[in-house]
């Protein structure tokens, strides 16, 4: 998202949601960005999946060590899973990015194509993918190709951010994430960033 798409987002969250006001004020302005690179971003998603931030880098330093370097599609999708795997990484990861990586470089999913469709499209195209769930799909939406309406509802950091945000006793299941939040439609993507920064301030 560039800076005016980001600006016309927090002026609406702002009017929208006076509980959100005083967060939006204190922390820092939303800098959220989209990668120049689509498949490295998704690599990082399915690799980012189910770990900790510091959990994450150390895997995806190994692995584009393991790999000479960046991700490449035509790269990753000549390996074998068990190459992946001695990364230390699962199964299930490891054949998520050599089944993308065969996927886009034949040509069977065109990423910046993908990008044009709307979060249901794009969600359904990569769920698709062994080992690709919607959290990774949500990841690649946000942070790789700019969707400006996405609430990864199951992220537990969005989670305990609407728990803390609205002083909730427990965390909101996802259907109560999705009504708390209603109100912050079209622009959930910066509604997001700033539950991720929320809660990283308990």
């Amino acid at each position: 998202m560039n800076v005016k798409r980001i600006k016309v987002a927090i002026d609406h969250l702002i009017t929208v949601d006076p509980v959100l006001v005083p967060w939006i004020l204190s922390l820092p302005r939303c800098d959220l960005s989209s990668k120049s690179d689509l498949f490295s971003c998704l690599c990082e998603a399915i690799i980012s999946q189910l770990v900790s931030s510091a959990a994450a880098k150390t895997l995806i330093t190994r692995v584009q060590k393991a790999i000479g370097g960046s991700f490449n599609p035509n790269h990753l999708a000549s390996l074998d899973v068990s190459e992946l795997r001695s990364c230390g990484l699962s199964g299930t990861k490891a054949k998520g990015l050599v089944e993308s990586a065969r996927k886009i470089s034949t040509g069977m999913i065109d990423l910046e194509k993908l990008a044009t469709q709307t979060e249901s499209e794009i969600s359904d195209t990569l769920t698709s993918i062994h080992g690709i769930g919607p959290w990774t799909a949500e990841m690649v939406m946000i942070f790789g190709m700019g969707k400006k309406d996405v609430l990864p509802v199951k992220d537990l950091g969005v989670r305990h951010g609407l728990a803390k945000l609205y002083s909730l006793k427990d965390l909101p299941l996802p259907d109560e994430c999705l009504h708390l939040t209603e109100d912050w439609r079209p622009y959930r993507s910066v509604g997001t960033w700033y539950l991720w920064r929320i809660k990283d301030s308990m």
